[in-house]
């Protein structure tokens, strides 16, 4: 990455596709290059896997959505280059349902929810145990990139790591090389997944959300969700299209199948000669 800026700056080459956020500062502050924003369409999410008894409970996907600070993780590890989003849409889609929000932050709500739900703290290890005394700990599957991890990565992972701590609940960070990942991915071989969502201009997201579809690695089964994915695929009336399609965020955004994290900005440098 240090290499391609050095390029560019050095007037080498005329264009770099992606810069990398952390390199972005760097490239404002240059005279003769200057950064252009266009539409990302990935959007980066923590999946819940629902054959694990903790994960298959709402009200636990939910308080660990609340007690995630998202925001911060954007402006701290991104340069705030990125948008918090409350579903499986980016603003510039055609499908975003402008009504749907973001869960509001708030640990003292995720350890209200926590309690409510039978999950006590135990003072000896620090880390919430459900009624049968079985702690809330969760395996975190992480993709090492060739090289290593990518290091915002790391960052945005350890934080996450200790948001939970602070409402009880233990992460254990299982990182793993690319084709170990895609093996753990496809066989469910997790709690928890970081991962991204990458959509083509169709935004068709019944591989990931109708039961048993294609891309559904986390188990999420909702026949209403199935329902209204089959109607939204088989209707031709783009009203009625939108209809569905916001109903269907509505319910995702409560279910909370998936830690929608944010979608980042994506931004070419372009040499101004």
């Amino acid at each position: 990455e240090d290499s391609q800026i050095q390029r560019l700056l050095a007037e080498n080459t005329d264009l770099l596709i992606k810069v990398p956020p952390t390199q972005i500062d760097v490239i404002e502050s240059a005279n003769n290059v200057r950064l252009e924003a266009y539409q990302s369409y990935k959007i980066e999410v923590i999946g819940f896997n629902f054959r694990n008894q903790h994960l298959k409970r709402k009200v636990i996907r939910q308080a660990i959505t609340i007690a995630t600070n998202r925001d911060r993780i954007l402006k701290q590890w991104y340069a705030d280059r990125g948008e918090v989003l409350p579903g499986p849409f980016t603003r510039g889609s055609i499908y975003y349902n402008p009504d749907v929000e973001p869960l509001k932050y708030s640990v003292s709500e995720a350890r209200r929810m926590l309690s409510e739900a039978g999950y006590t703290v135990d003072n000896d290890q620090n880390i919430r145990v459900d009624r049968d005394g079985t702690p809330l700990s969760l395996r975190l599957l992480v993709k090492i990139e060739s090289g290593g991890t990518n290091q915002t990565v790391q960052q945005v992972t350890q934080d996450f790591v200790e948001m939970m701590e602070e409402i009880g609940i233990r992460i254990i960070v299982d990182n793993r090389v690319i084709d170990e990942y895609e093996e753990s991915r496809k066989t469910g071989d997790f709690d928890l997944i970081l991962t991204s969502i990458t959509f083509l201009p169709s935004y068709d997201i019944s591989s990931l959300f109708m039961t048993n579809a294609t891309m559904n690695f986390i188990s999420y089964s909702n026949n209403y969700i199935d329902d209204l994915l089959n109607q939204f695929l088989r209707e031709n009336e783009i009203d009625k299209r939108n209809e569905l399609i916001y109903r269907v965020q509505t319910v995702l955004n409560d279910e909370s199948p998936y830690l929608f994290l944010y979608s980042l900005e994506n931004n070419a440098a372009v040499n101004n000669k």
